[in-house]
Order: structure tokens, then sequence, then C-alpha cells
């Protein structure tokens, strides 16, 4: 079976001095590897070539056949590392808390322990008298207490 550890060295090793980065790796029993990674600037279909030829040049099929997906890590999946959070500030995300609570609004700050998130102000229905705007304080949020935080898209 393949070594997710020797992928992920693998990887790190190609993409050391670039702007794109690791968001996932996985290995699955039947030797299929999926690799998702991210850039600042998003990831362009040389980026996943590259990698990809980088690691097969370095796994011998004669010895273990595999099948390798190099992927961007979508829009669709979760927010898994720091640098992600980093580059997603000024974006609208849905955050699960592992209590099942939900949160959306502007991703506001990303910073090592913890995220900030401003709450969307949720419209109340008009009345005769003109209502104040509801204000909302952001919401400091630790990685750990949270199950996953996705980009919401607005059109």
């Amino acid at each position: 079976m393949i070594n997710e550890q020797h992928i992920r060295t693998l990887i790190n090793e190609k993409l050391a001095n670039s702007d794109v980065f690791l968001v996932d790796c996985r290995v699955k029993t039947d030797n299929k590897i999926r690799v998702f990674i991210d850039s600042e600037r998003g990831v362009m279909i040389e980026d996943c070539i590259t990698l990809s030829r980088h690691i097969e040049g370095n796994l011998d099929r004669e010895q273990e056949d595999f099948a390798l997906d190099v992927s961007s890590a979508g829009l669709d999946l979760p927010l898994r590392i720091l640098r992600q959070f980093k580059k997603n500030v000024g974006r609208n995300v849905q955050v699960i808390m592992n209590d099942g609570t939900e949160i959306k609004g502007e991703l506001i700050e990303a910073t090592d322990d913890y995220f900030r998130v401003l709450p969307e102000v949720k419209k109340k229905k008009k009345t005769t008298k003109q209502a104040e705007p509801e204000l909302t304080q952001p919401v400091s949020i630790k990685y750990t207490d949270q199950k996953e935080t996705k980009i919401v898209l607005t059109f």
C-alpha cells in the first residue's frame, strides 16, 4: 500500500517555493490518491498537471498500481487550513459548529487560533413603524469548535 506520508512529502517538496499549497491528501486502501491544492491566485490546470507528474514520476507502477487525482480545493469543499481562511477573508461563509449551530456571514479575520465572522443581518418583516437596523457583533470561532466552514456563493 502507498504511504500517505510519502505522498505528502513529495507534494511539499514540489510546492515548497511556490504560492500553491496543499489543502488535503488522502490515500485509500485501494491506492486511490486524492490531492487537493489551493493558491492565492487560484489553481490553474497547469498546477495540477505539474504536481501530478511529479508524484507519478516518484512512484513505481511496476511495484504498486495506483490511481491519482490532483485538483483544486473547489468552492464546494470546506475550508481546511489556516491559509485558506486567510485567503478568503472578505467572503461570505457558512459555519456549522460542532453542536450543530449555523452561522452565516462575512469572514472578517483569520488568526492562528481562531477566525471571526460578522453574522448577516436577518431581514425583519416590514411593520407600520420604521424599525432600526439590527446591529450584529463579530463572532470569534476557534477552529476546533467548528465542524465545517464553506464559502457561500452570492450572485
